[in-house]
């Protein structure tokens, strides 16, 4: 019977999970609304009750004992000014938006200088070999003895792996098809192929450009055709490499556990997966914004120079990967800036070495993003088209308080990840919560943790992640001029590493708890391991089918069928003719040919006519001709056949339905009367 007496705490934690993931589900699934805010309130109150009547915590490491200070080395003056003078000569070698050889070699020798005139060395020449040699016979050891691994090692390759899995399962498959966004793309990259070396890509309303550079050096390195395949396979990557970098923050400011949990949570999460699996540059904002946090919470904790610097490198890449990292630079000086003035006494008494490298951290990031800011110095309009566009400053003005638009906008944000959504079908089940009813109840609950935390006892580690959060939803809430666009999976997807750490709190907690709650029995520790586990699994479940059958269908039903157009236009140039004489014929909202073109394997093919009177100002030889309509069209398919006596039509039934399609052929001088297309 003393299995069956569950202590109190772990009880009504595990209850409030429960209670908190059903009220998720009844809002989603059952539209049962009423029933899901008395859910959730009932689910605050179990869990304040747990937290009341529990002595668990979780631990954080900012009071780790801080390793051993590294003595920084006398900075050479001649290195600071041959670092102002290489970024002054690389400011100005970048112009008319393009690096070329000279630009590009100040540029990165700036770099270069600016890091080893500033770097404090750890370990001198005789050291670094010794820890290479105790490195190198660790390893053997390791071969020799079996290749046994730590029970933490294996419970991390394992995420990783079902991060993998979640990435790049039936990729090929899931997105189906491109839309407008990746022939935007497509066309950049090929230029970047061809040698181009553009520093922000105008095209589409303006793109950094790390996404381009990355999907270029992998198609050059692998010698793989350029397509949505190739797109999707570099974001897929960067989505692997979110949840470990959402590991290393976690790590940072809480114990492994947690951690672990947390990237474990990303690598199942239908948001993560949404972006990282589309084939563009959404999911480089949370993973250099992970990324750069990791190195700033090193900073905050060890007060090192070298963790200010690495804060800088990534802060400045950050800014050449997606538009909604812009917002971090301000932020890191926000936290900076909080970090000093509520920080401890032996940080208030080292305030110039702090300001300095703190200083140092900005400067090195504005050398990296050097050729970037060039570029909005140059063509502001440009750069900041987008986001003057959405703050009212384009062609749709403000229609209300800026202030009260915030305040809504925001609301709006926070309540994408459980209760509305975004209704845009790229990315997303329309109206569909960002998270899925397991994580948005932990969510949930993990707010009221870090608020309990960081109101109760003033902890530092749970607020800094409540404000990050908040501030990683401004992107989206910034939409002011078109508040339509809000809420945004893309643009809030730099709280995602938020997000998780938030959501993997209550599970920590309930977990500690039981295993806690009686240190002579192992049922406790079994008992965690097992509702961890079942977590896991229920919400693993929950986002495989919401992503791979839900989401795919939707995401089939609005997107074009190019890959099935390329794939008769295919078929016609290697029977009866050629890609040269194949149209297609425009039609509103309907397919893009440069997409059809990519499928096809000819980036670049975009070949339209804009009614079918302009099919007769086409070359008149004796080639047969290939015309393909929209199956709505009906009036540019009548004056063809008036047109084109001899004008074969077939109506293509395709696997979406409202999908098909018509084939047009016209027979040249020289070919059969009748053709059956196939």
């Amino acid at each position: 019977m003393r299995l069956l007496r569950l202590p109190l705490p772990p009880f009504l934690a595990a209850s409030s999970i429960f209670i908190a993931a059903l009220a998720h589900y009844l809002h989603v699934a059952r539209a049962a609304d009423a029933s899901a805010l008395i859910c959730f309130a009932a689910a605050i109150v179990f869990w304040v009750a747990a937290l009341s009547a529990g002595n668990v915590s979780i631990a954080t490491t900012a009071a780790d004992a801080a390793p051993p200070e590294i003595k920084t080395r006398p900075v050479s003056k001649a290195l600071v000014v041959s670092t102002m003078g290489l970024a002054l000569m690389a400011f100005l070698f970048v112009s008319d938006n393009a690096l070329n050889s000279d630009s590009a070699l100040a540029w990165l020798g700036s770099i270069a200088v600016f890091l080893y005139a500033f770097w404090s060395p750890e370990k001198n020449l005789v050291e670094w070999r010794a820890a290479l040699a105790a490195s190198v016979a660790s390893l053997r050891a390791m071969f020799a003895s079996g290749l046994r691994l730590p029970t933490r090692g294996l419970l991390l390759i394992g995420v990783g792996l079902l991060a993998f899995f979640f990435c790049f399962h039936n990729l090929d498959q899931v997105p189906a098809e491109m839309t407008s966004e990746h022939a935007e793309n497509i066309l950049d990259i090929t230029d970047v192929l061809a040698g181009a070396r553009p520093v922000y890509f105008e095209h589409n309303a303006g793109r950094e450009p790390l996404d381009f550079y990355a999907t270029a050096a992998f198609v050059a390195l692998t010698n793989r055709p350029l397509d949505f395949g190739a797109l999707k396979t570099v974001s897929a990557a960067f989505g692997v490499l979110l949840v470990l970098a959402t590991f290393l923050l976690a790590r940072e400011l809480f114990e492994f556990e947690l951690a672990l949990v947390a990237a474990a949570l990303v690598a199942i999460g239908k948001w993560p997966l949404a972006i990282a699996r589309q084939g563009l540059a959404y999911p480089l904002a949370p993973l250099l914004l992970a990324l750069t946090l990791y190195f700033l919470v090193r900073a905050l904790k060890y007060h090192r120079r070298n963790d200010f610097l690495l804060t800088g490198v990534w802060l400045g890449l950050g800014l050449f990967g997606f538009d909604a990292f812009r917002i971090v630079p301000l932020f890191i000086a926000a936290s900076l800036f909080g970090a000093y003035l509520f920080g401890d006494n032996r940080r208030r008494a080292a305030l110039g070495a702090y300001v300095r490298n703190s200083i140092l951290a900005f400067a090195l990031a504005l050398v990296v993003a050097l050729p970037l800011v060039r570029y909005a110095l140059d063509r502001p309009a440009t750069f900041w088209y987008q986001t003057l566009t959405r703050l009212g400053g384009g062609a749709a003005p403000l229609t209300g308080n800026p202030a009260i638009l915030l305040a809504e906008n925001l609301g709006g944000a926070a309540l994408m990840l459980n209760w509305t959504g975004d209704l845009a079908w790229p990315t997303n089940v329309p109206g569909d919560p960002a998270l899925d009813y397991v994580t948005g109840g932990l969510f949930v609950l993990g707010v009221a943790y870090a608020l309990y935390r960081a109101l109760r006892f003033r902890d530092k580690v749970y607020a800094f992640i409540l404000i990050g959060w908040i501030a990683m939803l401004l992107p989206s809430a910034l939409s002011l001029a078109v508040p339509g666009e809000n809420p945004s999976l893309i643009e809030a997807s730099g709280a995602i590493p938020f997000v998780f750490i938030l959501a993997a709190l209550p599970v920590m907690w309930t977990a500690r708890a039981l295993a806690q709650s009686d240190a002579r029995a192992i049922w406790g520790r079994v008992a965690a391991a097992g509702l961890l586990a079942l977590l896991l699994a229920v919400a693993a479940r929950a986002n495989f089918n919401r992503y791979f059958v839900d989401y795919a269908a939707t995401y089939q039903q609005s997107a074009w069928n190019s890959s099935e157009i390329a794939a008769a236009i295919r078929g016609f140039a290697q029977s009866v003719g050629d890609a040269e004489h194949a149209w297609i014929m425009v039609y509103p909202y309907w397919v893009d040919a440069r997409n059809v073109g990519t499928n096809m394997g000819q980036p670049g093919w975009a070949q339209t006519l804009a009614n079918a009177d302009a099919a007769l100002a086409q070359p008149t030889d004796r080639a047969n001709r290939l015309i393909v309509l929209s199956a709505a069209d009906r009036d540019n398919l009548a004056r063809l056949e008036t047109l084109f006596a001899n004008g074969q039509p077939r109506l293509v039934h395709s696997r979406t339905p409202g999908h098909d399609f018509v084939l047009f052929y016209v027979p040249g001088a020289s070919a059969p009367g009748d053709l059956n297309l196939q």
